[in-house]
């Protein structure tokens, strides 16, 4: 079963239709049921699963979730594009990946600045 048939499972038990969803949420026509699993884009399935009221993992993972439960962030394209390549990447370079960021965020562009010291 792919996410596209789970997503129609779902809205069934709802009392709705995908047609309705992808009407109601802007997709073109037949979309839920033609997207591959492989290009469905998070930012689209956080929009199903908040008008469905279930996490974005419970649809993804086609019930297998333990929570069916929206909660937590939503991501960007731009997030959701990173994770996606991230997850493409081996061990090695994930930490390479992780090493830059950190390297990143230990510029002075990100730090924080230091709270200005008590006169007392």
């Amino acid at each position: 079963m792919t996410v596209g048939d789970f997503i129609k499972t779902i809205a069934k038990e709802k009392g709705t239709s995908a047609a309705k969803i992808e009407r109601d949420l802007g997709f073109s026509n037949g979309y839920i049921g033609t997207s591959r699993d492989s290009s469905f884009p998070y930012e689209r399935l956080v929009k199903i699963a908040e008008y469905l009221d279930v996490s974005p993992e419970y649809l993804w993972s086609r019930g297998e979730s333990a929570s069916n439960s929206f909660s937590g962030p939503v991501l960007s394209d731009d997030e959701s594009a990173l994770l996606i390549a991230f997850r493409q990447l081996d061990e090695y370079d994930r930490g390479q990946a992780l090493g830059i960021i950190k390297g990143l965020l230990l510029t002075d562009k990100y730090k924080k600045a230091e709270p200005a010291a008590r006169v007392g």
